[in-house]
């Protein structure tokens, strides 16, 4: 059930709800076992396991509601009393308001954009391709990292649209970066502590 949840956009959810609150706002019933009352509880049921999921919050306040007196208060037992109509008119009402809630909660709700590779914050760097890719390349030669992954320096730090053919293209030597004129900057960084 919980893939079910995850599938259905917010309008969808949204249009669920309000389709079962509509129903609630149409149902004549006076007691929980009139049949036209009990196919809109059953169909409350599975909206909301279907939008939350069985083990929600939701779920659980909603099956909460019984519709009817208790049985262990009633003695001797009556099955007449069994149909409180104030009972099923206070769950009742419970179960809309409930609706509602969810509703609203869902119109309230502000959706944040997922961060793509495109619209992901940088880090600015102020230093040079070069020197990025030192030191990274001296994070790894000393054991604070295990790869370096251009992909990931290229798009989490300002300044670094060519990172991956500087680290790449100078091979295990890393000869893009440690040209003749390159003075290293990093390559004071202590081995890591095991």
């Amino acid at each position: 059930m919980e893939t079910l949840t995850t599938q259905l956009s917010k309008e969808q959810k949204l249009e669920k709800l309000n389709r079962i609150l509509e129903k609630a706002n149409n149902l004549n019933s006076t007691n929980c076992l009139e049949p036209e009352f009990l196919d809109w509880k059953t169909l409350v049921h599975r909206t909301l396991v279907k939008i939350f999921g069985e083990a929600s919050i939701e779920v659980k306040e909603f099956k909460k509601l019984t519709f009817r007196a208790a049985i262990l208060e009633l003695i001797p037992y009556d099955p007449k009393a069994m149909l409180n109509e104030n009972q099923f008119n206070n769950d009742f009402s419970t179960a809309k308001r409930l609706i509602k809630q969810l509703i609203e909660d869902f119109n309230s709700e502000i959706e944040i954009p997922l961060l793509s590779e495109n619209n992901l914050p940088k880090i600015e760097w102020n230093g040079t391709q070069k020197e990025l890719a030192e030191l990274f390349i001296e994070l790894k030669r000393k054991g604070w990292v295990s790869e370096i992954e251009g992909n990931l320096i290229q798009n989490y730090f300002s300044g670094a649209k060519t990172i991956k053919q500087i680290l790449k293209e100078g091979g295990a030597n890393y000869e893009q970066v440690y040209t003749k004129t390159y003075k290293p900057k990093f390559d004071t960084i202590k081995f890591k502590e095991k």
